[in-house]
C-alpha cells in the first residue's frame, strides 16, 4: 500500500492507494480505525467462509465533520493529483483496474485517461449539495 503523508503535518496520511496486484490474504482493515471511512480489503479466504453469519448494523450516533472519499477502478485509468494541506500538489498517480484511492484530508483532483473508464466513488454522507461540498484548488 502507498501511504501520502503531508509535507506540513509529516505524521498524517492525506492519501492511500491499494493496487490491486498486492497479494494481501485473509482480511486486513486498510484504514485506522478513527477516520470516517471504514475500508477492508478482502482476499485469498476460503469458499463456503462467512462473516459473522447473518447480521445488520447497529444505530450509532456518529459525528463527522468531514468528507472522506474512496474510488475503484473497474476499467480504463485514471491519474489522481494529490494535495497537501496547503493545497499544493504532493503526488501524482495513475490507477488502473482494481486499484483503490483513498481520500482522508487535504485535496485531490481526477482526470480519465481512456475511453469508457469505470469507477466506484464512495463518500461518506449526507451529501448536502456541491455548493457546501467542495471548494475548488490547484489548476487541473
Amino acid at each position: 500500500m502507498q501511504e501520502i503523508y503531508s509535507k506540513i503535518k509529516p505524521e498524517k496520511v492525506l492519501h492511500l492507494i491499494q493496487r490491486n496486484d498486492n497479494k494481501i490474504e485473509g482480511r486486513k482493515c486498510l484504514i485506522d480505525p478513527g477516520e470516517f471511512l471504514q475500508i477492508a480489503f478482502c482476499g485469498g479466504l476460503p469458499v463456503g467462509h462467512t462473516f459473522s453469519g447473518p447480521h445488520r448494523h447497529l444505530d450509532q450516533e456518529r459525528t463527522i465533520n468531514k468528507t472522506q472519499e474512496s474510488w475503484v477502478i473497474i476499467n480504463g485509468s485514471v491519474e489522481v493529483t494529490m494535495y497537501d494541506l496547503d493545497d499544493k500538489i504532493i503526488e501524482k498517480a495513475t490507477l488502473y483496474p482494481g486499484d483503490c484511492y483513498m481520500y482522508f484530508d487535504g485535496g485531490h483532483g481526477f482526470k480519465l485517461l481512456e475511453e469508457n473508464t469505470k469507477f466506484y466513488e464512495f463518500k461518506n454522507g449526507p451529501y448536502n449539495g456541491r455548493s457546501n461540498d467542495k471548494v475548488k484548488i490547484g489548476s487541473d
